[in-house]
């Protein structure tokens, strides 16, 4: 998938998981299939991107970067999650 996909994607999340909020709480029927890892991976990789990995374009990672955060941020609020300190 292109970045433009997986910013579409982290859109979807967000529309369909804050219309309805229970749908953070299904996991997927298959191992290795979780929404919030995705959105983590697409996170981690947005930011190396955005660090300087060279020959990669940084304009399309900042749109799906700042899609994925948005994604995040907003859903941690509906779900009332707040950081845990160790």
């Amino acid at each position: 998938m292109t970045l433009r996909e997986w910013e579409l994607w982290c859109a979807d999340i967000l529309e369909s998981h804050l219309s309805y909020p229970v749908l953070a709480y299904y996991r997927s029927q298959h191992d290795q299939q979780s929404w919030i890892e995705a959105l983590t991976a697409i996170l981690d990789m947005c930011a190396l991107i955005l660090a300087g990995i060279d020959g990669i374009s940084a304009e399309a990672a900042r749109f799906t970067f700042a899609m994925a955060r948005h994604a995040a941020v907003d859903l941690s609020q509906v779900l009332a999650l707040h950081p845990q300190r160790e």
